[in-house]
C-alpha cells in the first residue's frame, strides 16, 4: 500500500481540514517528516494508527471526545455536533 495523501479534519492538533501530500516514488520506501518540536509529528502518527485500527490504545469510548481539536470543541454550542476525521489516499 502506498499512501499519497493524508487528509485530517479537526483531529487532535489539526484544526479545520489539513492535507499532507506524500511522494509516490515506487523506488522509495522511506518517508521522513521534519518539523519543529510540538508541531504535530506524533499526532500524525496517531492519526495513521486511528485510520488503520479505528481506535487509539489510550482512548476509550468515554474519552473519545479528546480526539477532536480542542479549539473546535471549545467553540461548539450546546447541542451542536462536531466531528473529526482522518482519510488517506
Amino acid at each position: 500500500m502506498i499512501i499519497t495523501e493524508i487528509r485530517l479534519s479537526n483531529f487532535l492538533v489539526f484544526k479545520g481540514e489539513q492535507k499532507l501530500e506524500l511522494p509516490a516514488k515506487l523506488e522509495s520506501n522511506v518517508m521522513v517528516v521534519l518539523a519543529a518540536n510540538n508541531t504535530g509529528q506524533t499526532n500524525l502518527i496517531r492519526a495513521l494508527k486511528f485510520l488503520f485500527y479505528g481506535h487509539l490504545p489510550d482512548c476509550a469510548e468515554v474519552t473519545a471526545y479528546r480526539l477532536i481539536h480542542d479549539g473546535t470543541r471549545a467553540a461548539a454550542k450546546v447541542g451542536q455536533t462536531v466531528s473529526g476525521w482522518v482519510e488517506a489516499t
